[in-house]
């Protein structure tokens, strides 16, 4: 339903030459951090963002189509409070606190 394709594939898409135009990083980085503080107020963590592994797929090929976030299998609920100490995620894109085994909202999408 999301012809669009992954994040990543748009990025490296050999149509902009590998490389985003800054205006249109900038429409990205409001999408994930908009969809993100949604669901951090609701008390939903997703603790496993990434661009690439179907994690941010968009709507229509569309150049400024908007972006949907699935994949919710390492999500969790979290009081603002609690802490958490599942070590999940992509190695590659882990924080630190998580691989320490102590970590809130403020370390992790």
């Amino acid at each position: 339903m999301c012809e669009g394709g992954e994040l990543l594939n748009r990025i490296l898409s050999s149509y902009r030459g590998g490389r985003y135009a800054e205006e249109n990083a900038k429409l990205i980085i409001v999408q994930i951090l908009s969809v993100v503080a949604f669901f951090h107020l609701q008390g939903v963590v997703h603790r496993d963002l990434k661009p690439e592994i179907i994690n941010f797929l968009f709507s229509s090929r569309n150049e400024y189509a908007n972006m949907k976030l699935i994949d919710f299998d390492l999500s969790d609920f979290i009081r603002p409070d609690e802490r958490l100490n599942d070590i999940v995620g992509n190695a590659y894109y882990v924080a630190p606190e998580v691989l320490h085994r102590s970590y809130s909202l403020r370390s992790i999408l």
